[in-house]
């Protein structure tokens, strides 16, 4: 239990590779890109949480601000390489009303399942629809591609939370999938930036 405790902070503030790198090589300018300003938003989301979880020992009121967001900021990312004008209004409808009832369901401490469930698959399929059309370039490889899969895993988790968090087997191994994709996609980030692929 202590093990994933560590790893949990750990993975939770590796977020702040890809911030330190992105800063370091461009600087605090690039923090006016849509990148640089999803990267920031994602560390603010961790220290945040961890901030949360500390005091509050519940980071579900933060997750009711922090998902449509974060949601708006990938959909801008994804923008970048494909117009997506015609679908920006309903998207953007769904993902506030979904907020919404998840909020008036649950109050603001509650769980956001039907948030997650809803931004998670939106941006799986967008993302997906953003691959297919676009050949492939290094924000394709090193944000496009990352971040669709990244939320694609955890769309499946939001299928099958509760069954998951009624078994200890179940979420510890699920756990460790998340840190590890989690880990996996701030390093992705991070190389990208460093190698002066993503912009």
């Amino acid at each position: 239990m202590m093990f994933n405790y560590w790893i949990f902070y750990f993975v939770l503030f590796s977020s702040v590779l890809p911030l330190i790198v992105l800063v370091k090589i461009n600087g605090v300018v690039a923090l006016k890109s849509i990148v640089g300003q999803f990267i920031a938003f994602r560390f603010l989301t961790d220290f945040l949480c961890f901030c949360f979880e500390t005091y509050l020992n519940n980071s579900n009121p933060l997750f009711h601000v922090s998902l449509p967001l974060n949601f708006l900021l990938i959909f801008r990312v994804f923008s970048r390489d494909v117009s997506l004008k015609k679908i920006q209004k309903p998207v953007y409808l769904i993902v506030f009303i979904t907020a919404i009832i998840d909020i008036a369901n649950n109050t603001i401490f509650g769980s956001t399942t039907y948030n997650n469930s809803v931004t998670y698959f939106l941006i799986s399929i967008i993302g997906s629809y953003v691959i297919y059309h676009v050949e492939m370039n290094s924000s394709i490889k090193y944000v496009i591609f990352p971040i669709t899969f990244y939320y694609s895993v955890l769309f499946f988790y939001s299928l099958f939370e509760e069954q998951i968090h009624r078994s200890n087997e179940l979420f510890d191994s699920f756990f460790l999938i998340h840190a590890s994709i989690t880990l996996l996609l701030n390093l992705t980030f991070t190389s990208g930036l460093w190698l002066k692929k993503v912009k």
